[in-house]
């Protein structure tokens, strides 16, 4: 009997090793999910802030008295749209303006519309 115990006793025990798939784990996890939530958030976050542009339309005036980039185009005294760039044609005779309307201003935009530069003296 002796011989028997010593002879088990003396063996080392054996395991049996399964592989576990890594992206079984990472799906299951709900951290994971919380992360992609908030990815997706943040990048519907960033596409709601982005401003809405209408139309660019061009005006030539012929006299540019200090109108620069960053200026506002109102109607009826409400901002309609920005100058986008001033510059001059190139006859030198006419300046002309770049700006960009807000979306709901499209029915400003038309042939022949007749815009004029307002400044305190």
């Amino acid at each position: 009997m002796t011989s028997k115990s010593s002879a088990t006793d003396s063996a080392f025990p054996t395991a049996d090793m399964k592989q576990k798939a890594v992206t079984a784990g990472l799906l299951k996890s709900k951290l994971w999910w919380v992360t992609a939530a908030c990815v997706l958030m943040a990048l519907i976050l960033t596409w709601q802030s982005l401003p809405e542009s209408g139309p660019t339309i061009t005006i030539q005036v012929p006299k540019g008295h200090n109108l620069e980039a960053g200026d506002v185009l109102r109607h009826r005294g409400i901002d309609v749209g920005v100058v986008e760039s001033v510059s001059r044609t190139p006859e030198l005779d006419v300046i002309q303006t770049r700006v960009v309307l807000q979306p709901k201003a499209e029915t400003l935009c038309r042939v022949d519309s007749r815009f004029w530069i307002v400044r305190p003296l």
